[in-house]
Protein backbone atom coordinates (compact mmCIF):
# COMPACT_ATOMS: atom_id res chain seq x y z
CA UNK A 1 0.00 0.00 0.00
CA UNK A 2 2.89 2.28 0.69
CA UNK A 3 4.74 1.91 -3.08
CA UNK A 4 1.02 1.95 -4.65
CA UNK A 5 0.22 5.74 -2.13
CA UNK A 6 3.57 7.00 -4.05
CA UNK A 7 2.74 8.71 -6.59
CA UNK A 8 6.03 8.67 -8.78
CA UNK A 9 5.75 5.45 -8.31
CA UNK A 10 4.44 4.03 -11.88
CA UNK A 11 5.84 0.07 -11.95
CA UNK A 12 3.91 -2.88 -11.32
CA UNK A 13 3.40 -4.75 -8.24
CA UNK A 14 4.01 -9.05 -8.35
CA UNK A 15 2.77 -10.14 -5.14
CA UNK A 16 4.87 -13.14 -4.23
CA UNK A 17 2.92 -15.67 -1.98
CA UNK A 18 2.93 -19.43 0.13
CA UNK A 19 -0.41 -19.98 0.76
CA UNK A 20 -3.43 -19.42 -1.70
CA UNK A 21 -5.45 -18.28 1.00
CA UNK A 22 -3.57 -14.97 1.72
CA UNK A 23 -5.59 -12.60 1.78
CA UNK A 24 -3.42 -9.83 -0.23
CA UNK A 25 -4.21 -12.04 -3.54
CA UNK A 26 -7.39 -11.34 -3.28
CA UNK A 27 -7.53 -7.44 -2.43
CA UNK A 28 -8.10 -4.85 -4.53
CA UNK A 29 -5.93 -2.44 -5.55
CA UNK A 30 -2.85 -4.15 -3.89
CA UNK A 31 -1.28 -6.50 -6.56
CA UNK A 32 -1.13 -6.56 -10.50
CA UNK A 33 -0.11 -10.16 -10.49
CA UNK A 34 0.37 -12.54 -8.17
CA UNK A 35 2.05 -16.21 -7.87
CA UNK A 36 2.85 -19.06 -5.83
CA UNK A 37 5.88 -19.92 -4.87
CA UNK A 38 7.75 -23.07 -2.94
CA UNK A 39 8.45 -23.22 1.06
CA UNK A 40 11.85 -22.26 1.39
CA UNK A 41 12.13 -26.09 3.56
CA UNK A 42 11.23 -27.49 0.11
CA UNK A 43 15.41 -26.36 -1.46
CA UNK A 44 17.16 -23.42 -2.70
CA UNK A 45 17.08 -25.41 -6.54
CA UNK A 46 13.33 -25.62 -6.34
CA UNK A 47 12.63 -22.12 -5.05
CA UNK A 48 15.31 -20.61 -7.79
CA UNK A 49 13.67 -22.23 -10.51
CA UNK A 50 10.03 -21.11 -9.34
CA UNK A 51 10.85 -17.40 -9.09
CA UNK A 52 12.78 -17.99 -12.66
CA UNK A 53 9.86 -19.20 -14.25
CA UNK A 54 7.82 -16.28 -12.33
CA UNK A 55 10.62 -13.61 -14.00
CA UNK A 56 10.01 -15.16 -17.56
CA UNK A 57 6.60 -14.76 -17.63
CA UNK A 58 6.34 -11.40 -16.07
CA UNK A 59 9.50 -9.74 -15.58
CA UNK A 60 10.11 -7.51 -12.73
CA UNK A 61 13.43 -5.15 -11.23
CA UNK A 62 13.22 -5.66 -8.10
CA UNK A 63 12.40 -8.54 -4.97
CA UNK A 64 11.84 -7.32 -1.48
CA UNK A 65 11.71 -10.18 0.83
CA UNK A 66 9.22 -9.60 4.09
CA UNK A 67 9.35 -12.55 5.92
CA UNK A 68 12.26 -14.04 8.17
CA UNK A 69 11.70 -17.51 7.03
CA UNK A 70 12.38 -16.49 3.34
CA UNK A 71 15.55 -14.24 3.77
CA UNK A 72 18.05 -17.01 3.91
CA UNK A 73 16.85 -18.76 0.87
CA UNK A 74 16.94 -15.21 -0.97
CA UNK A 75 21.04 -14.88 0.71
CA UNK A 76 21.43 -18.27 -0.74
CA UNK A 77 20.50 -17.36 -4.55
CA UNK A 78 21.10 -13.65 -5.37
CA UNK A 79 23.89 -14.23 -6.92
CA UNK A 80 21.86 -15.95 -9.36
CA UNK A 81 19.10 -13.56 -8.95
CA UNK A 82 22.12 -10.63 -9.61
CA UNK A 83 22.38 -12.51 -13.13
CA UNK A 84 19.11 -12.01 -14.32
CA UNK A 85 19.38 -8.40 -12.94
CA UNK A 86 17.38 -8.82 -10.47
CA UNK A 87 17.90 -6.41 -7.47
CA UNK A 88 17.32 -7.32 -3.37
CA UNK A 89 17.08 -5.52 -0.93
CA UNK A 90 18.70 -7.88 1.91
CA UNK A 91 20.40 -7.74 5.92
CA UNK A 92 23.93 -8.77 6.11
CA UNK A 93 24.30 -12.84 6.55
CA UNK A 94 25.48 -11.79 9.97
CA UNK A 95 22.92 -9.68 11.28
CA UNK A 96 20.16 -12.29 10.22
CA UNK A 97 21.40 -14.73 12.24
CA UNK A 98 22.04 -12.64 15.37
CA UNK A 99 18.14 -11.74 15.51
CA UNK A 100 16.77 -15.50 14.89
CA UNK A 101 15.13 -17.21 18.10
CA UNK A 102 17.83 -19.97 17.99
CA UNK A 103 20.19 -16.97 19.05
CA UNK A 104 17.68 -15.44 21.19
CA UNK A 105 18.76 -16.89 24.67
CA UNK A 106 22.46 -16.35 24.06
CA UNK A 107 22.43 -13.01 23.62
CA UNK A 108 19.90 -12.23 26.75
CA UNK A 109 22.58 -13.61 28.55
CA UNK A 110 25.22 -11.41 27.26
CA UNK A 111 23.21 -8.44 27.16
CA UNK A 112 21.19 -9.13 30.54
CA UNK A 113 17.96 -9.13 28.34
CA UNK A 114 14.76 -10.25 30.38
CA UNK A 115 13.62 -13.12 27.68
CA UNK A 116 11.22 -16.53 28.02
CA UNK A 117 12.80 -20.05 29.57
CA UNK A 118 13.73 -21.90 26.10
CA UNK A 119 16.06 -23.84 24.30
CA UNK A 120 16.74 -25.23 20.99
CA UNK A 121 16.02 -28.98 19.93
CA UNK A 122 17.11 -30.64 16.67
CA UNK A 123 15.75 -34.35 17.32
CA UNK A 124 12.29 -35.15 18.74
CA UNK A 125 13.76 -37.76 21.19
CA UNK A 126 15.17 -34.71 23.33
CA UNK A 127 11.35 -34.01 23.75
CA UNK A 128 10.92 -36.95 26.18
CA UNK A 129 13.13 -35.28 29.09
CA UNK A 130 11.26 -31.75 28.22
CA UNK A 131 9.09 -32.06 31.64
CA UNK A 132 12.45 -32.18 33.30
CA UNK A 133 13.47 -28.39 32.44
CA UNK A 134 9.72 -26.98 31.55
CA UNK A 135 6.38 -26.92 32.84
CA UNK A 136 3.46 -27.34 30.38
CA UNK A 137 2.02 -25.83 28.45
CA UNK A 138 5.34 -24.80 26.59
CA UNK A 139 5.52 -23.16 22.99
CA UNK A 140 6.55 -25.05 20.21
CA UNK A 141 8.06 -22.59 17.87
CA UNK A 142 9.93 -22.72 13.94
CA UNK A 143 12.83 -20.86 13.88
CA UNK A 144 11.36 -18.70 11.28
CA UNK A 145 7.82 -18.98 11.48
CA UNK A 146 4.46 -20.72 13.43
CA UNK A 147 4.26 -20.89 17.30
CA UNK A 148 2.07 -23.04 18.81
CA UNK A 149 1.10 -24.41 22.44
CA UNK A 150 1.49 -27.81 23.62
CA UNK A 151 -0.37 -29.61 26.27
CA UNK A 152 1.70 -32.77 26.55
CA UNK A 153 4.50 -34.32 25.56
CA UNK A 154 2.40 -36.58 22.74
CA UNK A 155 1.51 -32.66 21.66
CA UNK A 156 4.77 -31.34 21.67
CA UNK A 157 5.96 -34.24 19.64
CA UNK A 158 3.59 -33.86 16.70
CA UNK A 159 3.85 -30.39 16.63
CA UNK A 160 7.92 -30.21 16.27
CA UNK A 161 7.58 -32.63 13.47
CA UNK A 162 4.67 -30.55 11.59
CA UNK A 163 7.07 -27.34 12.20
CA UNK A 164 10.05 -28.91 11.04
CA UNK A 165 8.79 -30.56 7.89
CA UNK A 166 8.09 -27.40 6.98
CA UNK A 167 10.70 -24.51 8.07
CA UNK A 168 13.30 -27.25 8.98
CA UNK A 169 15.51 -27.26 12.26
CA UNK A 170 16.31 -26.63 14.76
CA UNK A 171 13.00 -25.40 16.78
CA UNK A 172 12.63 -23.68 19.82
CA UNK A 173 11.16 -25.06 22.87
CA UNK A 174 9.84 -22.05 25.17
CA UNK A 175 8.22 -21.92 28.26
CA UNK A 176 4.51 -20.15 28.27
CA UNK A 177 3.82 -16.89 29.83
CA UNK A 178 0.12 -15.44 30.12
CA UNK A 179 -0.32 -12.01 29.19
CA UNK A 180 -0.92 -9.58 26.22
CA UNK A 181 1.09 -9.57 23.00
CA UNK A 182 2.65 -6.75 21.16
CA UNK A 183 4.51 -6.64 17.80
CA UNK A 184 6.89 -3.67 17.47
CA UNK A 185 8.32 -3.02 13.98
CA UNK A 186 11.32 -1.01 14.04
CA UNK A 187 13.57 0.81 12.11
CA UNK A 188 17.43 1.43 12.62
CA UNK A 189 19.87 3.67 10.86
CA UNK A 190 22.05 1.28 10.74
CA UNK A 191 24.85 2.38 13.22
CA UNK A 192 22.62 1.30 16.54
CA UNK A 193 20.44 3.93 16.36
CA UNK A 194 16.63 4.22 16.41
CA UNK A 195 14.69 6.16 13.73
CA UNK A 196 11.39 5.05 14.77
CA UNK A 197 9.29 2.64 15.96
CA UNK A 198 5.69 1.25 15.76
CA UNK A 199 3.74 -0.37 18.26
CA UNK A 200 0.94 -2.99 17.97
CA UNK A 201 -1.16 -4.80 20.78
CA UNK A 202 -2.31 -8.43 19.07
CA UNK A 203 -6.35 -8.70 19.46
CA UNK A 204 -6.85 -11.21 17.42
CA UNK A 205 -4.18 -14.16 16.77
CA UNK A 206 -4.19 -16.86 13.77
CA UNK A 207 -3.92 -20.77 14.30
CA UNK A 208 -0.03 -20.18 14.11
CA UNK A 209 0.23 -17.33 16.58
CA UNK A 210 0.80 -14.60 14.36
CA UNK A 211 -1.15 -10.92 14.88
CA UNK A 212 -4.66 -11.45 12.28
CA UNK A 213 -6.15 -7.86 14.22
CA UNK A 214 -4.40 -5.39 16.69
CA UNK A 215 -4.23 -1.57 18.24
Amino acid sequence: RAIRAEKEFQGEIIGLTYDPLDPGIYMDGICDHSYIIPYPSEGYETFLTRIKEIYYKTPFDVIIPTLDAELNTFMKISKELKDLGIKLFLPHKESFNIRSKVYLHELSEKYNISVPKGKTVSDPSMLISIHNEFEYPVMIKGQYYEAYLAYSPMEADHLFRKISAKWGLPVVIQEFILGDEYDITALGDGDGGLIGAVAMKKMQLTDTSKAWGGI
